[in-house]
């Protein structure tokens, strides 16, 4: 677990001192030694983090005629 804690303290070391940290961890033998770290962040304001909204123009038209032909699957008589 001395690995698990080295890494929790990288993600403290590079956020904000305020922010409110949970974690936890799990022995799973099948990863044979091996650390799988996942990392949530929410409710972050930063321009790095957050996409550009950007506007999209259509330019095509929608259609403006649609032709729907029925097929019957009944024979005639």
């Amino acid at each position: 677990l001395e690995d698990v804690n080295r890494a929790g303290e990288l993600v403290l070391d590079s956020i904000n001192p305020d922010a409110r940290v949970v974690w936890g961890s799990k022995i799973n033998p099948a990863l044979d030694g091996k650390i799988r770290a996942t990392v949530v962040v929410a409710g972050v304001e930063s321009p790095f983090l957050m996409a550009e909204k950007k506007s999209v123009t259509v330019t095509k038209p929608a259609a403006s005629k649609t032709t729907v032909t029925k097929i019957s699957s009944k024979k005639k008589a």
